[in-house]
Formats: structure tokens, C-alpha cells, sequence
């Protein structure tokens, strides 16, 4: 018995190295003097591998997503919601205590995060969560071109050309909203009446790659209705619980969590999407835009994070001996 388990260990130690593989380490990426090649090499030949920071043998630390779609991700930006260090946002927060990224631009636009990438990808995996002022109006926009705000919300882009959408995040009027126009709740809405898928179909570079979401409605001081949030003087109330894209929706016109929650995929795992683009090293972008002033509308981002990841998942996993769930890193939803 004990020379059966020393030939396994001794097997598990070369790895796969008879074939050419590298061999499996239960310490790769913990320092310098043990990197990994990527964020995939991590799950291939990490035993064990959990989502975290790893030494790359480039010098750099890059914290790898194993779990999502098979692993391999490498995180390019987390958003900053302490100090919002980004052109025209600062920090916004509630008396909760949760931080959002406010836009300072105070004209109709799409205010831009830029996201460099300094290695090639394939594959783009991202998210985002936002709180609202005053009323988003989803597609109801007249503005069709990329480079202009044709959404009120957050879109993901691979650089600025045409061609680079990759994932839009559209806010619009919630159901219990009585003043809204059709094309400005979401497309699934009743009230649209087709109206607001329309709109989105002359915007052909979108396609089914949105999610759209509204906050409920509550009545302003002077008696009009606004969605979303108040935000006097850089504070927003209750914001952590009417952010949008956290797949907490209902029917239930009493529930702060009440909208429509539509998706256009057929799987949708809010607040995350993936694509799938030619191999590129071009830098990414979050932009946050609105169509009109921020004195009517606002949109700020509560949390957002972009992976990237170069010729699919890995091709295989390293072996790890789990006996309990929390020695087993992707025995459950890994990203929430």
C-alpha cells in the first residue's frame, strides 16, 4: 500500500511531463520565485487553484479568475469606488455606507473609463452595478452611432472605433413609472409596445449583447415622479437597495427591487457577460452615458470589473483532492 502511494505521488509530481507538459505545483504563481506564464497556466498546473493575485513570470501580479467558464481569466480593472481616480467621476456613497463612482460631466454624454491591456485576448468577460438619478429613458434616445450616447447607461467597448461594442447596460423607466413614453421602458416591458425594441434594432451593432434594468419611481419634492435615487450634494439614498444588473427583480410593485429585468439572451447571468472578439491588444473602455444633463439624469457606477482571456478556456485542470466544498474552488458560483 504504501509503495502504491509513494508511485502516486511520484506520478503526480512529473505531471504530465512524459507528454511534453509542464508538471503540476501546489505553489506555482505564490512568488516570485515560482511564476505562472498566464492566468490560464495557473488552473493547468496550480493544484488547487483558487481565484487571487499570482506571480506572472513577466514580473507582474495579476489576479486570475479559475472558476468562470472554465478559468484562465486575467482581471484588468475593479473599480475604485474609495477614491474614483478616473476623469470626471468622484466618490459618491449612502448613509449605508456603500460608495459609487459619480460623473462630474454635468452635459449629455458618454463619460469613459479607460481600461489598457498590455497582453493579446480573445475573450472579454465583464459586469457591472449602477444606481440612477432623476429618469434614465433606456434607448429612447434619437442618437443611433456608436459615438454618441445612445443608451442611458454603461456600455463596454474594445477602443473607441466602430465595430468595438461589446456589451451595453440600459436604464430605463421602471413599470410603476405612469409619465414614461413607450420607447423609454425596457424592451420587454408591455409598455413598450414594441416600441423600445425597435429602438434597439436601429442600433444593429448592439444585437442581443444588453441587459436592460430600471429602479422603481418615487415622488420628488415638488411632486413629480423621478426614478432612481436623490443625490444631494454627492450623497445617494438607499442606493444598495435599488442598484441595478443584481438580478434581484420581482413583480411586486412594494419591493424596492421591482422591474422588469430584461435580458436579451437566452442565458443570462447578470450582472456578467462574455465575448468573443478577434485577437487584439486594443485597450477597453466603461463609458457611462446619458443623453441629456445630469441636473435630469445621472447614472454611477457602484461596481465594475473587466477580464480578458487569450484562445479559450485551458485545456485542462490540475488535479486537486477536495473533502471538503471550500477545498474545491469551483464547486459552486465562484463570481457574485
Amino acid at each position: 500500500r504504501r509503495r502504491r502511494r509513494d508511485a502516486v505521488r511520484r506520478h503526480r509530481r512529473r505531471g504530465r511531463a512524459a507528454a511534453g507538459a509542464l508538471m503540476w505545483s501546489s505553489t506555482l504563481g505564490d512568488s516570485a520565485a515560482s511564476p505562472a506564464l498566464s492566468c490560464k497556466d495557473v488552473v493547468e498546473r496550480r493544484a488547487c487553484a483558487t481565484s487571487r493575485h499570482y506571480h506572472m513570470a513577466s514580473g507582474a501580479v495579476h489576479y486570475c479568475d479559475v472558476c468562470a467558464d472554465g478559468g484562465g481569466w486575467r482581471r484588468v480593472f475593479a473599480l475604485d469606488t474609495q477614491t474614483c481616480p478616473y476623469a470626471q467621476f468622484t466618490p459618491a456613497f449612502d448613509d449605508a455606507g456603500t460608495r459609487a463612482c459619480m460623473t462630474t460631466n454635468a452635459a449629455a454624454a458618454c463619460t469613459a473609463i479607460a481600461v489598457p491591456v498590455d497582453t493579446p485576448y480573445t475573450e472579454v468577460l465583464g459586469g457591472a452595478l449602477v444606481v440612477t438619478h432623476g429618469t434614465p429613458d433606456g434607448f429612447a434616445t434619437a442618437h443611433v452611432g456608436e459615438a454618441l450616447p445612445f443608451v442611458d447607461g454603461v456600455v463596454f467597448t474594445r477602443g473607441d472605433a466602430a465595430g468595438g461594442h461589446l456589451w451595453t447596460y440600459a436604464v430605463a423607466y421602471s413599470r410603476n413609472y405612469t409619465l414614461g413614453a413607450p420607447e423609454a421602458y425596457c424592451p420587454c416591458d408591455a409598455r413598450s409596445n414594441g416600441v423600445a425594441a425597435a429602438k434597439v434594432a436601429e442600433r444593429a451593432f448592439i444585437g442581443g449583447n444588453y441587459y436592460c434594468d430600471a429602479a422603481p419611481t418615487h415622488v420628488a419634492a415638488d411632486g413629480t415622479e423621478q426614478v432612481g435615487t436623490p443625490w444631494p450634494s454627492g450623497c445617494f439614498a438607499e442606493a444598495s437597495q435599488w442598484q441595478l444588473f443584481d438580478n434581484q427583480c420581482t413583480d411586486d410593485y412594494s419591493s424596492p427591487d421591482f422591474a422588469p429585468c430584461c435580458d436579451a439572451t437566452a442565458t443570462p447571468r447578470r450582472p456578467w457577460f462574455t465575448r468573443t472578439v478577434a485577437r487584439t491588444t486594443d485597450d477597453l473602455r466603461i463609458k457611462v452615458c446619458t443623453d441629456e444633463a445630469t441636473s435630469n439624469e445621472r447614472i454611477s457606477l457602484v461596481a465594475a470589473e473587466v477580464y480578458v482571456r487569450d484562445g479559450g478556456p485551458p485545456s485542462s485542470r490540475a488535479p486537486c483532492s477536495c473533502s471538503t466544498t471550500t477545498h474545491c474552488p469551483c464547486n459552486g458560483m465562484c463570481m457574485t
